[in-house]
């Protein structure tokens, strides 16, 4: 199938060499700014386009490609440009196809592809998202098509609810964003010191997989787990005043909700998380 980008940023350069590799004919990009598609069909061998209406009547599958914003007013200006009888489609994870609801109402069968998956270059390896399952929540005639289309090709999707979006959104921003402020917040824990992160780079992977493989609580370990209110206390005095210092505390506190059934050390623990 011919495929086609409307937008030009990473996840759009990254997904173009995933589809080409699934055997998709990418016949390349348009965006607001030219030397961005110019950029990503250099980087997927495929054509930038001038014309983004030109691109998707050349295409069977076209993509909006940009932020969740800019995606509904692209869609009405899309479907006013004739655009008609394709599939269409998005990668973002917040929005549903009733977002694309001008594209459904052109003819068009409307969806959106989400992969749950960080993209921090243009240039990364498209190959990384073969593992990868997809969420997929769409409406049209073609629905059908499109999913026959995706087994074929070895896409592996997980069909979700519109209802559902916002709270698959939310989940996914705390696995990917909040896990890079954690990070974050472990430099400034470490400001002061001669200790870098890196050093519990090993660490935070081992928890993060022992977290998916056996659960939450078998994974926990640390003071919280032990109910060492004593050692919390010792942490958070050596803590400077500030926001790193809340959000510490604030997510100790919501450990020991979850982890902790004996009350008494529960409250102990809380007790010494207080900012």
């Amino acid at each position: 199938m011919k495929l086609g980008m409307i937008g030009a940023g990473r996840t759009a350069a990254v997904m173009g060499g995933f589809f080409r590799r699934k055997g998709f004919t990418l016949l390349g990009y348009a965006s607001r700014k030219l030397a961005s598609a110019q950029e990503n069909a250099r980087i997927t061998d495929s054509e930038a386009w001038a014309d983004a209406s030109a691109l998707a009547r050349a295409c069977d599958v076209v993509f909006l490609s940009m932020a969740d914003d800019a995606i509904p007013e692209n869609a009405k200006r899309l479907a006013q440009s004739g655009c008609t009888g394709k599939l269409c489609g998005m990668f973002s994870g917040a929005l549903g196809s009733a977002d694309l609801v001008p594209l459904r109402e052109a003819g068009n069968t409307v969806f959106s592809l989400h992969p749950p998956y960080s993209f921090p270059d243009k240039r990364m390896n498209p190959a990384a998202l073969d593992s990868v399952t997809f969420t997929l929540e769409g409406a049209g005639a073609d629905m059908d098509k499109l999913r026959q289309t995706l087994r074929a090709a070895g896409i592996t999707y997980q069909e979700i609810r519109p209802a559902d979006k916002p709270r698959y959104h939310a989940a996914a921003c705390a696995g990917a964003n909040y896990l890079v402020s954690l990070v974050k917040l472990m430099e400034e824990l470490l400001a002061g010191t001669d200790i870098s992160p890196a050093l519990f780079q090993p660490m935070a992977r081992a928890a993060l997989d022992n977290a998916f493989a056996h659960g939450p609580h078998a994974a926990l370990t640390g003071p919280i787990a032990r109910g060492d209110a004593g050692t919390l206390r010792r942490q958070m005095a050596a803590i400077s005043e500030g926001t790193a210092k809340d959000i510490y505390a604030a997510l100790g506190r919501y450990t020991a909700d979850w982890a902790l059934t004996d009350k008494q050390i529960k409250d102990n623990v809380k007790e010494a998380l207080k900012p």
